[in-house]
């Protein structure tokens, strides 16, 4: 009875045990899916500006007249891609308003401060500007307008008071994200991004391709290193660090490529053949750093977390079994017991 009764509480562990241990990989994939969903209506609600706009485009290049049938959806179409031309340019002017005005709003290297446009007058329910792509990291999120508390709990922001992501010069489209939000890494791993990685944003207007130029460590109080750069096209990607300890901002700091956009089989080819040339054995922090601003604590940390799951369900599994094999061990001496008194 009491045997049967610990082989149940035993099973009972482990099966509790293993639901606890994989709670993090399930909630992975699930926020995974979410980011997944997010940015494939965000695909879909660009691709219908960018098909109005190849659409006038041809019109135009053909330069004769359309039939009295077309009429409605050409004008459909006008009306669409005006709709969004007046997008383009108030960003665009937003960006030239806060170059002139030198950013004076800007208060913190992570600000929380609100975006001054709404996304959802366009189209965009979530009110997402751009998804950020990067190979080496193996990493989509989509970037949310606004970086409040709830939209870094979905993915990357935008920084208020930071250029909107058009390119250009006399820009710097600092995006910010956690360093792991439960449900998905993020920017967990940002530490592995080398001089000349390949960043890719996309946005409702063009696709706009970086390549990583700086590495820093930086104080929340730093903002001069997400500031505007005269002559510049930058993008900048700012997390916490170190990793659980947050006293500090690792940045890294990448400059506009003219390039052509590439399959994401092909970036990550390029990610892995670059992993062992000369240029990623260079250490992109200073060693005196290394300790105080926490690298070595965060690298730590990560892999604990990474591997944390597998080594507790490994020893959870090990106790239980053990257990139960001590327990089948005990009744086993006890009938051998029974059976020499009985033989008496």
């Amino acid at each position: 009875m009491i045997r049967n009764i610990l082989r149940k509480i035993s099973v009972l562990i482990i099966v509790l045990g293993a639901c606890i241990c994989m709670y993090p990989q399930a909630s992975l994939i699930y926020g995974k899916y979410e980011r997944s969903q997010s940015i494939k209506n965000f695909e879909q609600s660009t691709e219908s500006y960018r098909s109005a706009l190849m659409a006038e485009q041809k019109e135009s290049a053909k330069n004769t007249q359309s039939h009295p049938s077309d009429v409605t959806t050409e004008q459909e179409r006008e009306t669409f891609a005006a709709f969004w031309e007046q997008l383009f340019k108030q960003q665009q002017a937003y960006n030239q308003q806060i170059y002139l005005e030198k950013q004076e709003k800007l208060v913190d290297a992570f600000s929380y401060e609100d975006s001054i446009f709404d996304l959802t007058e366009y189209g965009f329910e979530e009110n997402i500007a751009a998804t950020l792509w990067i190979p080496r990291m193996e990493v989509e999120l989509p970037v949310y307008l606004g970086a409040t508390k709830e939209n870094m709990k979905k993915g990357a922001v935008l920084l208020g008071q930071t250029s909107m992501p058009l390119g250009g010069d006399n820009t710097n489209t600092v995006i910010a994200a956690h360093r792991g939000g439960g449900a998905t890494p993020m920017f967990r791993n940002i530490q592995l991004l080398q001089i000349g990685d390949k960043i890719q944003v996309t946005t409702p207007f063009a696709v706009l391709i970086y390549r990583v130029s700086e590495i820093q460590i930086i104080l929340p109080t730093d903002t001069n290193e997400i500031l505007i750069q005269e002559g510049r096209d930058l993008l900048t990607l700012i997390t916490c660090h170190p990793y659980t300890k947050n006293t500090h901002r690792y940045l890294v700091r990448a400059e506009r490529s003219l390039e052509e956009t590439q399959s994401r089989q092909e970036d990550r080819k390029e990610a892995a053949e670059s992993k062992d040339s000369e240029i990623q054995e260079l250490q992109p922090v200073p060693d005196e750093l290394l300790d105080v601003a926490g690298i070595r604590y965060s690298e730590t940390q990560i892999l604990l977390e990474k591997y944390g799951t597998l080594v507790g369900l490994g020893i959870l599994l090990y106790i239980s079994i053990s257990g139960i094999l001590s327990l089948q061990k005990s009744a086993k001496a006890r009938k051998k017991r029974k059976e020499k008194c009985s033989e008496k």
